[in-house]
């Protein structure tokens, strides 16, 4: 691969950009001559001049006949993050590349390969945007930049079906080179969504999966008298644990928890909750994107089994308050059942000490195997986001960019498993216990449905379930309000 070396102008501007970031310029100050900037550096004044021409497009300095160069009064503010714009050229191409809501480390992971990326591709600056979530969970933010047309250019999300049955994204088997950036991908990584003429394509490529384990605190279960798990975990010795768990938190007093569960919020937190009914519905019958397939969840004694569980779960037990990851990894809450590992991220913050093992969900009373859910977060071009054929190579060269071997292990830093399936990931090199136990649940997992308001029916489905959890309704009422909402 070609290595791009750092101009010599560019170490002239990086050195007065550094200044102002540290204060010792500021707006309004003049700037030593490029005699004199020729003669600190050792260089010319022809580079010099490159130096201070790129500060002027950027619009950090201006420069008086007569007088010199100035920082501007009205110079934009240096962002923390950019760390990378002060070692390259001015790009040619800008694109944004838009994250739903995320942490302030992936967002800074996000935006440290974005400047990677840029030494490597210098006329090429992509830049990220964090996108907060609305108040109202069933609102989703991107559909809403959609609608008043401040569309980024790629971006990551959730269920992408809507967006391209809107034709919003561009169909990424449209472009050069496809077939060898999935020819390692992992087959349930790969799906595709019908656009508005009802043409299948693959409109994203899934970047980053999880499967729903269930973890647990062997220190709190060890004084609960629950014995370990040693063994294969059943829905009898789930129970069995939660109880006495339950039973032990009780006589500790407030602010500890037998165990932790989810509830929806909108449509989050439903897909991890969908698994439960979808166990009678054979590996084959099974298709992303199919809405009859969602409908028959409910329809099937299986599934009436899986909300008859959940129910006396809710009912039977008292779960913590929906910061339940929060007080898993302070060592307040037992058994957490949780769809995906960042809980682990979470425990070396908080409480480091704090033993953790990981299981796969236990079939439910009746089944010999459980089929978890794959959640996966997914990555696209959008097409009102492209304004040039330069702009949509520039893009899909950043999104091939994130798909390299090195770049999804360094995504798998919250612990989720990498699309690649040449590639390692951190939660082998650091758990590779629980690593074990993830590998295998998404060998067995499905990927999660994807199809046009997909939203829209697991909020309802969403609603329905809290109605069930509080005892409003019985499962088979449930079901019913479930198939007919929805």
């Amino acid at each position: 691969m070609k290595k791009e070396y750092i101009p010599k102008y560019t170490r002239v501007k990086n050195d007065i950009l550094n200044k102002i970031s540290d204060g010792v310029l500021k707006k309004g100050d003049p700037i030593p001559t490029e005699f004199e900037l020729a003669k600190q550096f050792g260089v010319s004044r022809i580079t010099i001049v490159g130096a201070l021409r790129e500060l002027v497009e950027e619009g950090i300095i201006v420069k008086r006949r007569k007088k010199g160069s100035f920082i501007r009064e009205d110079f934009p503010e240096l962002e923390d993050f950019d760390i990378f714009s002060q070692i390259v050229s001015k790009p040619k191409t800008v694109i944004t590349y838009a994250l739903p809501g995320v942490k302030p480390d992936y967002e800074f992971l996000l935006k440290t390969l974005a400047g990677i990326f840029q030494l490597e591709n210098p006329d090429i600056c992509v830049r990220i945007e964090n996108i907060p979530w609305p108040s109202k969970h069933s609102e989703d933010p991107l559909l809403l930049r959609l609608g008043s047309g401040t569309v980024p250019t790629a971006g990551e999300f959730f269920m992408h079906s809507t967006y391209a049955a809107m034709n919003a994204l561009i169909p990424l088997d449209s472009l050069e080179g496809f077939r060898e950036t999935v020819a390692t991908i992992d087959p349930k990584c790969l799906y595709k969504t019908f656009n508005a003429e009802g043409e299948a394509h693959y409109h994203a490529l899934v970047s980053g999966r999880n499967v729903r384990l269930v973890f647990v605190n062997t220190e709190f279960l060890a004084k609960a008298g629950v014995k370990d798990f040693d063994v294969a975990m059943t829905p009898e010795l789930l129970c069995e644990g939660i109880e006495k768990a339950s039973r032990y938190a009780e006589g500790r007093g407030e602010g500890e928890f037998g165990y932790f569960c989810e509830t929806p919020s909108g449509w989050h937190n439903v897909i991890g909750l969908i698994q439960y009914f979808w166990q009678g519905i054979s590996p084959g019958d099974y298709e992303a994107g199919n809405r009859e397939c969602f409908l028959r969840l409910f329809s099937s004694p299986e599934g009436i089994a899986g909300l008859r569980f959940l129910q006396g779960l809710r009912r039977k037990y008292r779960s913590s308050p929906n910061n339940g990851f929060d007080l898993f990894a302070l060592g307040k809450i037992g058994i957490l059942p949780a769809g995906n590992c960042w809980v682990l991220s979470l425990r070396e913050m908080m409480a480091n000490a704090i033993p953790v093992k990981a299981y796969p969900m236990p079939p439910l009373p009746g089944m010999d195997v459980f089929y978890p859910v794959q959640g996966s977060r997914c990555t696209g071009i959008f097409r009102a986001g492209i304004k040039s054929s330069g702009e949509l190579e520039a893009v899909w060269r950043w999104i091939r960019f994130l798909f390299r071997k090195k770049q999804q292990y360094l995504l798998t830093m919250d612990y989720s498993l990498p699309s690649r399936m040449d590639c390692g990931c951190l939660l082998k090199k650091r758990y590779p216990d629980i690593f074990s136990v993830q590998k295998n649940a998404a060998e067995q997992a499905r990927p999660q449905f994807d199809f046009n308001n997909v939203r829209t029916a697991l909020s309802r489905t969403g609603d329905e379930l809290n109605a069930l959890f509080t005892g409003k309704f019985t499962p088979e009422e449930c079901a019913r309000r479930i198939m007919e909402t929805v």
